[in-house]
């Protein structure tokens, strides 16, 4: 026989099971998912060259590649693109053609979009991924510190950040904000993460 104690926990178990009852059971806590639904951001590539359909160059959204493949002349040169886009994938601002190499076969040469594009296009540039004539495409930047820009480089290395260009004599921190836009915009960043891959 239950004690007047263990009939008050029947009780308030009794309680309970039926508020619950009523109410519906609440939900395990379980860890938070996210889903990320933001529109799918524009994959700029630069075709160049007399294989491409749309010669002597032509900047499409990489976005599909089995369309940007349909865009090479010859059945060889779509089956070597078709294989550097399963080896390599695409990133936004990337130049690419399809030569002829000494030994005939065909062969994919990869670079980036000249600076001019790559701003127009919004695609965010990297101090690493410039030239001489690119640097020049921003503002305040002519043929002599362009060359300071690129000599500094080459003596000291690659610029891992965009940040690193202050090492670079004759560019301070005014310059430095200046160019950000160009480089480190927070839109801009995400575009530089979308890598489109292969079908």
């Amino acid at each position: 026989m239950l004690s007047r104690h263990g009939l008050g926990v029947v009780f308030v178990a009794l309680i309970v099971s039926v508020f619950m009852f009523k109410q519906g059971m609440p939900a395990p806590q379980a860890s938070p998912v996210f889903v990320c639904a933001a529109k799918s951001l524009p994959c700029y590539l630069e075709l160049r060259g007399d294989l491409f359909a749309c010669e002597p160059y032509h900047i499409v959204d990489a976005q599909d590649l089995s369309a940007v493949i349909e865009l090479v002349k010859s059945v060889a040169g779509k089956q070597v693109l078709k294989r550097y886009f399963q080896t390599h994938g695409v990133m936004s601002g990337q130049s690419i053609e399809i030569k002829t190499h000494v030994t005939s076969a065909l062969v994919v040469e990869c670079g980036y979009m000249n600076a001019g594009r790559r701003i127009a296009l919004a695609i965010p540039l990297h101090p690493d991924q410039m030239t001489r004539e690119d640097w020049q495409a921003l503002p305040g930047i002519g043929g002599k510190l362009s060359l300071a820009i690129e000599e500094d480089r080459r003596l000291h290395g690659s610029f891992s950040s965009f940040e690193q260009l202050d090492r670079v004599r004759g560019i301070g921190h005014k310059s430095l904000a200046r160019w950000e836009p160009f480089f480190t915009n927070s839109k801009k960043k995400l575009q530089s993460a979308v890598i489109c891959g292969a079908d």
